[in-house]
C-alpha cells in the first residue's frame, strides 16, 4: 500500500496521516486514513476516523493560525499558552528567522514543522540553532509533498527529522 511504502521508507520513524483536506469527501477521509493505519502509519488528523477506528488522533499548528495574527512571535506565544509542550510551524515566512525567535523567547516547542523549502538544508539549521541553544531534544517534523523517494534519499542523506506528516501523497495518488 501506498501508507507501507511511505512508513518504510521513513526508517523507523513515526509517520502521521494528515490527508483529510485533499481527500474526496468525509468518507474518503475517513476510511483514507484507516487503510493509511491499517499500512502503517502511527496516527491520523482525521477525527471521525481515530473515533470511529480507534486511531491516534495527531495535528500540529497551522499556516493559518499564524498567519491570523499580526505577528509571527504573538501567534507563537498565544499558541504556546493554548496547546503548551506541542508543535511550532515554523515555516510560514522564514523558517531560520521563526527558530531563532523561539529560542530568543525562550518559548521551547516539543517539536516543531517544517512544511516547505529545502529539507536538506532546512532541517540541520533548525538543528543546529537548537543544539547551539542546549535544546537537543527539540524534534523535528517535516511534512509537505512528501514521497517514499523523497524520505529515503533525506534518510540517505541523514537530513535530522523525526516524523513526518503525509496528506496529499495518501489521499490523492
Amino acid at each position: 500500500t501506498k501508507a507501507n511504502r511511505i512508513c518504510r521508507a521513513a526508517e523507523g520513524r513515526p509517520v502521521m496521516e494528515f490527508g483529510s483536506r485533499r481527500a474526496q469527501g468525509y468518507d474518503s477521509a475517513t476510511y483514507g486514513a484507516r487503510a493509511a493505519y491499517i499500512g502503517g502509519v502511527a496516527g491520523t488528523a482525521t477525527v471521525s476516523a481515530g473515533e470511529m477506528f480507534d486511531i491516534p488522533v495527531v495535528g500540529t499548528m497551522a499556516h493559518s493560525f499564524v498567519m491570523s495574527y499580526k505577528t509571527e512571535l504573538e501567534a507563537f506565544k498565544v499558541w504556546n499558552e493554548v496547546f503548551p509542550h506541542t508543535s511550532f510551524l515554523v515555516d510560514t515566512y522564514d523558517t531560520v528567522k521563526a527558530v531563532k525567535k523561539l529560542v530568543r523567547e525562550d518559548l521551547k516547542p516539543e517539536n516543531v514543522r517544517i512544511d516547505s523549502g529545502d529539507f536538506y538544508t532546512i532541517c540541520q539549521e533548525v538543528r543546529n540553532i537548537f543544539d547551539e541553544a542546549g535544546w537537543y531534544d527539540v524534534g523535528i517534523y517535516i511534512s509537505g509533498d512528501l514521497t517514499p523517494e523523497l524520505l529515503t534519499d533525506l534518510e540517505n542523506k541523514r537530513v535530522p527529522f523525526d516524523k513526518c506528516m503525509v496528506g496529499t501523497k495518501l489521499a490523492n495518488l
